[in-house]
């Protein structure tokens, strides 16, 4: 049976694929607003008409519209193998399955509200979360019945990322406001009393989020893939560990400035008023980190993999990433001092500026430090498992060479370069243009140098980023040829 020709196959889907949305979006609004009225109580009920004729009409005129391309759509995918690896189909699935997760998520919250007691009973969220959350589930054994595997891993990784962003974001609430109330001046009472609305709060978007992300986590850990790979890199490790680099510097930044430096506020409260969410940050960056970290050992096969080597890497340009910024807040630092003398950098004066610099420098350099020197020993290092001498000799050079032909390897050192050279050239930009601009109209002076800092201070910075880096690069080169 022939359904259609190459040329037309796509646009044909096109027509498909949005009736088909349209038509489940339009079903699932009016059954779950019709449920809705008659899960409220009568005395609750929003006594206007619109609503009523809206979700009468989506759903007399919907369902019938959404069983007939249904129907269609099966005698497609019956008469033409083909039809069931097309991307549209993929799209479809991954548009409707993601809608309704975050719709059932947000029902989800609602309900888990008034269950708390944090909320009045709502009959539309308990519809809502009904509806939604069956169009969920037929999702799901959609994509297993029809999608050829792979296909749906894109879109359950978007779901992922939505559950996990939700839950790291209530852990965070609800590990501040725990901190804070045990901490703050109602620490005498229960945690749980009149004053626990917030950490119950947090509490049910935590479970919402964890429930979304488990959802789609499981499935996308199990198929595995190049998604899976990015997802855990970019979304766990990296962003894990820079949420906990960046929450510990400016946490370290505020315990050294009431130390030593020159605080805002005469009072410890005053000062330490973001301590609880700082230090919830840390924790739920490490947590993060940790977790993925584990995923990605789990996973990965014995010996220097190249899916070893992409975390490496990766973690040393986060540490890279923090340990430039210490640097070049120490350049400004040092040339506002120069420029203006005991004038203000930014709020708490020179010293705390500096303060900040060398938090970030001691955050972010032993990271760098630490995953540099694993990359540097990989180049030439022994393998354990060698044997005779020459047989050893023969494995150190296999291993340099292998680590020498990464493409990892060359792909991070051209990257750091390219971007540090492209950083260069744009600061040189900004640094000649304020001088020269000073100078032709006569005011050159320290005021110039003031304006400048920070173009001055990412030249030097970016340049010796690049310099390091072109040289790695130049003995890889040398050592391949």
């Amino acid at each position: 049976m022939v359904t259609g020709g190459g040329e037309v196959r796509p646009v044909r889907q096109v027509f498909h694929v949005l009736l088909l949305l349209v038509a489940t979006v339009v079903v699932a609004i009016g059954l779950s607003g019709l449920l809705g009225r008659l899960l409220q109580p009568p005395d609750l009920l929003d006594t206007g008409s619109a609503a009523l004729a809206r979700n009468v009409t989506f759903t007399v005129i919907g369902l019938p519209l959404l069983a007939g391309l249904l129907l269609w759509v099966a005698r497609l995918l019956r008469a033409d193998a083909d039809e069931r690896r097309s991307p549209g189909w993929a799209v479809l699935t991954g548009v409707t399955g993601v809608t309704a997760l975050v719709v059932t998520m947000v029902a989800g919250y609602g309900v888990l509200s008034w269950a708390l007691g944090l909320a009045h009973y709502d009959g539309r969220a308990l519809a809502q979360l009904l509806v939604w959350g069956t169009l969920l589930a037929a999702v799901r054994v959609v994509e297993a019945r029809v999608l050829p595997a792979g296909h749906a891993v894109p879109h359950r990784v978007v779901a992922a990322l939505v559950g996990l962003g939700t839950s790291a974001v209530a852990l965070a609430t609800l590990l501040a406001t725990a901190v804070e109330q045990l901490a703050g001046p109602l620490a005498r009472e229960p945690l749980l009393a009149a004053g626990a609305d917030p950490v119950l709060a947090a509490l049910a978007a935590l479970v919402v989020g964890a429930v979304g992300w488990g959802l789609s986590w499981w499935p996308v850990r199990r198929d595995g893939g190049v998604l899976w790979l990015l997802y855990v890199l970019l979304t766990g490790v990296a962003a894990g560990l820079l949420t906990a680099l960046t929450a510990a510097s400016v946490l370290l930044y505020d315990v050294l400035v009431w130390l030593v430096g020159d605080p805002a506020e005469s009072s410890a409260a005053g000062h330490f008023t973001e301590v609880e969410g700082q230090l919830s940050a840390v924790v739920v960056g490490l947590l993060l980190w940790w977790y993925h970290h584990a995923v990605l050992e789990a996973a990965g096969e014995p010996g220097r993999t190249e899916v070893r080597r992409v975390y490496e890497y990766l973690m040393a340009a986060v540490g890279l990433l923090v340990a430039s910024a210490g640097l070049a807040t120490v350049l400004v630092a040092g040339i506002e001092a120069l420029a203006r003398g005991r004038e203000l950098v930014v709020t708490g004066g020179a010293v705390n500026t500096l303060l900040a610099a060398l938090t970030m420098l001691a955050v972010g350099g032993p990271v760098w430090w630490l995953y540099q020197g694993r990359t540097r020993r990989a180049v030439g290092r022994e393998p354990a498992e060698a044997g005779a001498a020459e047989d050893h000799v023969g494995r150190a050079a296999a291993a340099e060479a292998a680590e020498l032909a990464s493409p990892t390897r060359r792909t991070y050192l051209l990257l750091i370069v390219g971007v540090s050279t492209v950083a260069v050239v744009v600061a040189l930009l900004v640094a000649v243009f304020l001088l020269l601009e000073d100078a032709f109209e006569g005011r050159f002076g320290a005021e110039t140098l003031r304006q400048a800092r920070f173009a001055l201070a990412a030249l030097v910075t970016t340049g010796l980023v690049a310099g390091y880096h072109w040289r790695v690069y130049g003995r890889d080169r040398a050592a391949r040829w």
